[in-house]
């Protein structure tokens, strides 16, 4: 008896035209996902005397969901450019005189067709970690055109398969996790450990809708910008942080990400106050909610250690 093996597979590329393109695809190694058109239907909540209702009618053509995967460096570089609008020479980040246009062309094979989609915006975008697991990354996305499906022998060679995936623990050694007050650079003083982190961006790309059953283009801008974080202390000894919530400091935090002198990922948040929480473990930790602002306007830098704006950085080294 024959043996079928589904073989899923999905893979993304920057979008420069307004078409699908599928010439520098790089594979993603998914977790998830629910990336899916459907079509949303208009209830009829009529009744016409003791008959039941009608049936619903066609509504808007909606492409849209999410995409978990394992941070790996080569396809994280091939979509932090869609979340911030910005990357060249492995930085990412959000250029306050560049209005995003980024999109992306997604395709999915899932063992019956090949589906393509073309003119797709990210959302949201989190990345996240914890004690003993590898990191993780997550993709909300928004797509304009209808899906196409086709033939699974027509599902593209990427140009390059994912990478290895980054692990918590290479936050340690020659990585680190490291949070003080802006009053100096940050240093291997400011290490901490750490049993958890996540930081969301909103990108400010929303569906929009018009009379029509399609989507019509997101523009950026169309709800706030947004980064917001969080952390984990992993043992309540000093209490710094408390003092730094309750004065309000100003922050700034790096963490770095090393697998090795040519395989690592820094992200850097310049400037930023705090909440904070003691858990009610019999070994209390420090839950610490950020709240992350700009670093400045031009030239003007609110956290002078950083000559950048953005409210968040990242360094992709891979070679």
């Amino acid at each position: 008896m024959a043996t079928t093996k589904i073989q899923s597979k999905v893979c993304l590329q920057v979008q420069n035209t307004s078409s699908y393109e599928e010439d520098a695809m790089i594979s993603i190694p998914y977790t998830s996902y629910d990336f899916v058109q459907k079509r949303n239907m208009i209830d009829d909540e009529s009744y016409r005397g003791l008959a039941f209702k009608d049936l619903p009618q066609k509504g808007v053509n909606d492409t849209s969901g999410a995409i978990g995967c394992n941070l790996d460096l080569v396809s994280f570089a091939a979509y932090i450019k869609a979340v911030t609008g910005y990357y060249s020479g492995g930085i990412a980040l959000f250029d306050q005189s560049t209005v995003n246009v980024t999109k992306l062309s997604l395709a999915r094979r899932d063992g019956i067709s090949y589906k393509k989609y073309a003119n797709v915006y990210a959302k949201s975008f989190k990345i996240s970690g914890s004690s003993d697991n590898l990191i993780s990354t997550s993709l909300d996305l928004i797509g304009v055109t209808p899906e196409d499906r086709a033939a699974l022998a027509e599902y593209p060679t990427p140009i390059a398969e994912a990478g290895e995936a980054l692990s918590f623990h290479e936050m340690s050694g020659s990585g680190y996790f490291r949070v003080g007050d802006q009053a100096n650079a940050l240093a291997a003083g400011d290490n901490l450990k750490i049993e958890e982190f996540s930081f969301e961006i909103v990108t400010g790309f929303d569906a929009q809708h018009y009379n029509a059953y399609q989507i019509l283009t997101p523009e950026f801008g169309q709800v706030p910008p947004d980064v917001t974080g969080s952390f984990r202390i992993s043992t309540h000894d000093v209490d710094t942080f408390i003092d730094f919530r309750d004065n309000a400091t100003k922050l700034q935090l790096e963490l770095l990400i090393y697998k090795s002198a040519t395989q690592s990922l820094k992200v850097v948040v310049p400037n930023f106050i705090i909440d904070l929480e003691l858990t009610d473990d019999d070994l209390a930790r420090q839950g610490v909610t950020m709240k992350i602002g700009r670093n400045g306007v031009g030239t003007s830098y609110a956290n002078a250690n950083y000559s950048f704006t953005s409210p968040i950085h990242f360094t992709v080294v891979n070679t």
